[in-house]
């Protein structure tokens, strides 16, 4: 833990203390700093608004959502604003509250010019969460629209809309936009171990199959069936190892369920 009395400039602690995961130390400093006037108003909300996403202590985030709820009672009503409020509602297990911030961001979307798609695909799950998915691809059409197919930023809103067309039961859509964010990002293991568990339990064992041997052929997933050496830390190798042994169990089921032979010819 880093000693706010020992630093001298309580900026440069609350970096040191956001660093070190310190989210105690931090919020002293951060006081500290906003006592000697070393931080204006908005850093000092941005500040809080950091340290609030990186801890579990529930005091320091709800001081920040009490902060960012005052400014956009003040009339400060942009779209940043609320998508954070959105974000610390959600990170605060608010979801209904949640919903109704990213709502206001998608509002204030005419005003900063922008498509605010982070805010759509949460937004997006949210609702399709709760059961209406047919307004969770409301929500998405217009940043499906606005974003170019070989921008990187498509990636995560093609993802979330085969995520709404599992929901939807519709499995072939829902392998279609998977298949255009997996393009844009080959290496992302999220999106093929979503598609795949979405699949099993449509049923569809023959496409999640697929798409659990395409999770194996991700190289960070091949890395863990490799001996490990220095340049890879010991958690690393742990979780590649979890996630490998995790695709090739649901691989193996799915062989099951389509009427394979669980066993090998070695017996095993």
């Amino acid at each position: 833990m880093v000693n706010p009395k020992s630093e001298q400039d309580p900026v440069k602690a609350i970096a040191r203390c956001l660093a070190a995961e310190d989210s105690a130390g931090a919020v002293r400093n951060l006081r500290e700093a906003a006592r000697l006037g070393r931080l204006a108003p908005a850093d000092q909300e941005d500040v809080l608004y950091r340290i609030a996403m990186t801890t579990d202590d529930r005091r320091v985030r709800d001081a920040a959502i009490d902060i960012y709820e005052a400014a956009v009672r003040e009339g400060r009503d942009s779209g940043w604003l609320w998508e954070r409020l959105g974000n610390l509602y959600l990170a605060s297990g608010d979801d209904d509250a949640a919903i109704r911030a990213y709502r206001r961001v998608l509002e204030s979307e005419s005003l900063d010019g922008e498509t605010r798609w982070p805010a759509r695909c949460i937004l997006a799950d949210l609702l399709t969460g709760k059961g209406h998915a047919k307004k969770a691809l409301d929500i998405l059409r217009p940043a499906v629209a606005a974003l170019a197919p070989s921008d990187t930023n498509a990636a995560p809103v093609f993802a979330r809309m085969g995520a709404v067309h599992l929901a939807l039961a519709s499995p072939q859509a829902a392998c279609r936009w998977y298949e255009k964010a997996m393009a844009l990002d080959p290496n992302e293991t999220a999106w093929p171990k979503e598609l795949a568990l979405g699949l099993e339990k449509l049923k569809r064992y023959d496409l999640a199959l697929k798409y659990w041997a395409a999770v194996l052929a991700i190289p960070s997933l091949r890395m863990s069936d490799t001996v490990m050496d220095d340049t890879r830390p010991i958690f690393k190798v742990q979780e590649y190892m979890k996630d490998t042994a995790i695709a090739k169990a649901h691989k193996r089921s799915c062989e099951i369920a389509l009427g394979g032979n669980p066993i090998d010819k070695r017996g095993r």
